[in-house]
């Protein structure tokens, strides 16, 4: 493919098939590309979403419910 100075894989069949099957072949390309990049980025929001509430947790919940298992139990008992 190198060799005959084709740049894309769509090349060698906008050659033999002509620029019309070459653009209407481009075109599930494309939309496998936009979808591919939208499941991408579903999935990051996903981990992000998941990451933030588990940092969440981690930084004011836990805490806070050990502050007050510390502090506000023992008082009870004396």
């Amino acid at each position: 493919m190198r060799s005959q100075g084709y740049v894309t894989m769509l090349d060698p069949f906008q050659r033999k098939y002509g620029e019309r099957m070459g653009g209407l072949l481009y075109i599930p390309a494309l939309m496998g590309e936009v979808f591919w990049s939208a499941a991408i980025l579903a999935a990051l929001g996903q981990h992000v979403t998941i990451s933030y509430f588990t940092y969440t947790f981690l930084n004011f919940v836990l805490p806070i419910t050990i502050h007050h298992h510390r502090h506000f139990i023992p008082q009870k008992y004396k």
